[in-house]
């Protein structure tokens, strides 16, 4: 609720200050009314009243009124002559063959002249224009010019006509007497401006404290390059208090005057000041085809790299980008494998790219998130990319991300990629091998300049991501053969792990086995089992192609075959005869020349090749049997051996 307005009625007329007098008691519930009397000869005596108690408006009329204007800062409301007011002024001289003047303010007299007519009277006006410098003045010498030539009868006009224009050349001096309705008047406008100025007021605040808790430099500029209004911020960047600030010039802000004139906005745009380096943006306020004001927004580039970074942090997190595995959760007993993990430790300190080499199923992508996660950039999203799962088609645009109107089908928004998507943080390469060679090239180019270009873009976004890439193939065989560019694989290939396949590690099939078999219980909520020593022998003696995660599948077997007790190897026969088929079939070979580990040297087509070539053999020919063994139809089994 607004509080009542204090309201200053300054009256130069006794008759005027006796009907603001009744009508401040009708009034006194919506207005707090205060009457001063005062001619205008002593108009500077109410100056120090109006000073120690400012009001909020003041009303007063014609000279009182254009006086008081000049000298306070408050609004000042004229008390308007009506036209009952001017009717009744001319009334006495109706039949009177009389030259009358009427002097005064274009506010007090407007409208005396066809009142005149109406009335068939004799009129002159000598009308002050506010506008005018000097306004009296210019008045004073046409009322003089006129009078030596011409005779005035009586004078009607406001009470500023004794003290600057005299009485010289007439009879009589009448002044304009305003009725209860012009000062009602004038108090309903002066209440009307209150409320309008409060509630500007209200707004007005609510914009500055929304402008002042920004993390931007705000300033309004007119149309010569001077302050207008600035916010708190800007206030603390230029180190200068707001009442210095308004109106003046700020040199290191050169502003774009044409591109401004034409109603065209200037965004994102890096300047030097010395107060530091900005990214500003310049917005127009054009009316009427001219330039009126521009606003402009200053963000210092540190600020605008937290806030993107929040962005991405958030978009990482709502899409899933994080490492849920740590060290610990890496389970082995193998004290080689050991070594390996506290080398991937020290390297998880550093900030170089890593290269994971390794079999399938052994625990590449683990190692990756562990690294993450003891890392600098553990605080960063974890964003994993398999290369070989993302058609070619698409890859790019998916890993760099692309503006709008990329392609057809692109959202209007744009979309960040991958890389974007682990600033600060982690990108994991799974699969690189299978990247297509334009994109090795794109990929080597971000590895070196920490920066890249989104997908019909023309500017280029920093970036920094920690690297780590992963694959089961050999990448020098990759290189001879023209697969893989040389040039990446020693960008990538700065610190490397190997992880050693579960044949490598007998001790661990047990181990993980037996950890995963209670955690598949516990999460399928049955009694616990235990394997026989016969049964994990037979385990032990399995090469495990698949590697951990073969033997999770093996494991989740046993868990929902067996309701409790402990499981034999003959129970547990039909569960595991495909391992025992392979076994059967399999020459035994030392462990660190198995058949298995030559299958994955050369070219993919040589590989697959002898890997089918392998298992057909350990089927006895049978292509249905070695086709089930590696989980595809028939046909794909022929037409990839006939390749």
């Amino acid at each position: 609720m607004l509080k009542l307005p204090n309201i200053y009625i300054v009256s130069p007329l006794q008759a005027l200050s006796l009907e603001a007098e009744r009508l401040s008691i009708r009034y006194n519930h919506i207005a707090n009314i205060t009457i001063l009397n005062t001619t205008l000869d002593d108009v500077d005596s109410v100056i120090p009243i109006l000073r120690t108690n400012p009001p909020d408006l003041v009303i007063s009329r014609g000279g009182m009124a254009w006086m008081l204007k000049q000298k306070i800062p408050q609004p000042v409301i004229e008390i308007k002559t009506s036209a009952y007011d001017i009717i009744d002024a001319l009334r006495p001289y109706l039949g009177l063959n009389k030259n009358i003047g009427v002097i005064g303010f274009r506010s007090v007299i407007d409208g005396c002249m066809k009142i005149a007519r109406m009335l068939n009277l004799q009129l002159t006006e000598f009308i002050i224009d506010e506008m005018a410098n000097p306004c009296i003045e210019n008045v004073r010498n046409d009322f003089v010019n006129y009078t030596q030539n011409n005779q005035i009868d009586l004078i009607i006009g406001d009470a500023i006509c004794p003290l600057y224009f005299g009485t010289h050349s007439m009879e009589h001096f009448i002044p304009f007497h305003s009725g209860v309705e012009s000062i009602e008047l004038a108090l309903h406008e002066a209440i009307q401006l209150y409320q309008a100025l409060a509630n500007e007021r209200i707004e007005q605040n609510q914009l500055n404290l929304l402008l002042d808790h920004t993390n931007k430099f705000i300033l309004l500029i007119d149309n010569c390059g001077k302050v207008i209004h600035c916010n708190h911020k800007a206030v603390e960047l230029l180190q200068l208090s707001k009442h210095d600030l308004i109106s003046k010039k700020i040199p290191s802000l050169t502003l774009n005057w044409e591109d401004l004139q034409n109603n065209i906005p200037i965004e994102n745009e890096l300047i030097n000041t010395p107060y530091g380096e900005f990214v500003v943006n310049q917005f127009p306020i054009v009316e009427n085809e001219n330039l009126n004001r521009v606003v402009i927004t200053l963000q210092t580039s540190s600020n605008l790299q937290n806030a993107e970074q929040k962005i991405r942090i958030k978009e990482a997190k709502k899409l899933g980008f994080h490492a849920r595995y740590h060290f610990e959760d890496f389970i082995t007993c193998n004290r080689e494998m050991q070594d390996r993990l506290r080398l991937a430790r020290i390297y998880a300190e550093t900030e170089a790219t890593i290269l994971l080499l390794g079999e399938n199923g052994t625990g590449k992508e683990v190692l990756a998130q562990s690294i993450h996660n003891a890392s600098s950039h553990r605080n960063g999203p974890f964003v994993a990319v398999n290369c070989g799962a993302i058609p070619a088609s698409i890859m790019e645009s998916e890993l760099f991300g692309y503006v709008d109107g990329a392609f057809s089908g692109a959202s209007k928004k744009g979309r960040a990629g991958m890389f974007e998507l682990a600033h600060n943080g982690t990108i994991f390469l799974d699969e690189i091998s299978e990247l297509d060679k334009f994109l090795q090239a794109k990929l080597l180019r971000i590895l070196q300049e920490r920066q890249l270009m989104r997908l019909g873009a023309d500017h280029m976004i920093p970036v920094n991501v920690r690297v780590i890439a992963a694959t089961n193939r050999n990448l020098p065989a990759m290189i001879a053969a023209g697969d893989f560019r040389e040039d990446l694989f020693y960008r990538l290939n700065v610190l490397k792990v190997t992880t050693l396949p579960l044949r490598e590690r007998p001790d661990d099939i047990q181990l993980i086995g037996q950890i995963t078999l209670d955690a598949l219980r516990k999460s399928y909520q049955l009694p616990p089992i235990a394997l026989s020593e016969s049964l994990w022998s037979e385990l032990k003696k399995y090469l495990w192609p698949g590697n951990v995660r073969q033997l999770n599948n093996i494991m989740e077997r046993l868990a929902l075959s067996f309701s409790s007790g402990v499981v034999s190897l003959s129970a547990a026969t039909l569960l595991i005869e495909d391992l025992q088929a392979d076994k059967a079939s399999s020459p035994q070979q030392p462990r660190h020349h198995c058949p298995d580990c030559q299958l994955l040297e050369g070219p993919y087509k040589r590989i697959r090749s002898r890997i089918l070539k392998g298992v057909l053999l350990r089927q006895q020919n049978n292509k249905s049997r070695a086709a089930k063994q590696l989980d595809i139809d028939r046909s794909s089994f022929t037409r990839w051996l006939g390749d």
